[in-house]
């Protein structure tokens, strides 16, 4: 005698369905370029190379260098 199977259902999805990927993002509809314009409006200094190095220099901030490992 055959054993029995059960029955299944096989769910074909429509390859229309489309995401939306951008409803997931943490900052949401923020404009972050408008957000740097206004901070680079308000401390230019900041996003100014040769002024942010002489600014770190003169408050006795040195600036990071990589560091070589000879152990291995």
């Amino acid at each position: 005698m055959k054993t029995p199977q059960q029955k299944f259902v096989v769910e074909f999805k429509s390859g229309r369905r489309q995401h939306d990927a951008r409803a997931g993002s943490i900052w949401g509809n923020t404009d972050l370029k408008a957000l740097v314009r206004a901070a680079e409006a308000d401390a230019p200094h900041l996003f100014d190379r040769q002024t942010a190095t002489e600014d770190a220099t003169a408050h006795g901030e040195v600036e990071a260098k990589p560091v070589q490992n000879d152990a291995l």
